[in-house]
């Protein structure tokens, strides 16, 4: 999920439940992203899908959590600073290269449902102990 074509197929795929994180973030602490992290040293669920392992922690950051220096308007402040948090949200995912460097992507969507509406839908879920800001795995 290192390609920006993989990461917006993953993002699609988990759409509901990343708008749904998406509103309560920001319900909760104001404008942000969600910030999806991939480590594939952990390992997914048991009796997860078949395939290559792969480990996320999923989480929410507010815009205030970003440096005050970043001033780049591609970035996560700016991508902020111009979504739609009743119809869009903002995902950050970050990984380390075989090299040992950290690269990001930052992506801003028009979801379906509506954050407001996957809220909703996946709230029960989300109040799921395993899902409270915490290690999600695909």
């Amino acid at each position: 999920m290192k390609t920006m074509q993989q990461q917006q197929e993953w993002i699609v795929a988990h759409m509901g439940l990343l708008a749904a994180i998406a509103w309560r973030g920001y319900q909760s602490k104001g404008r942000g992203v969600v910030h999806i992290v991939i480590d594939e040293s952990l390992k997914p669920p048991v009796g997860g899908p078949p395939g290559p392992a792969l480990g996320l922690l999923v989480g929410y950051r507010a815009t205030a959590e970003f440096p005050d220096h970043e001033t780049d308007t591609t970035g996560p402040r700016g991508m902020c600073a111009r979504y739609d948090p009743e119809e869009q949200i903002v995902v950050v995912v970050a990984w380390q290269d075989d090299d040992g460097m950290t690269n990001v992507n930052h992506h801003r969507l028009r979801t379906i449902p509506s954050p407001p509406d996957a809220y909703k839908q996946y709230k029960k879920r989300l109040d799921d102990k395993c899902l409270q800001e915490s290690t999600w795995a695909n």
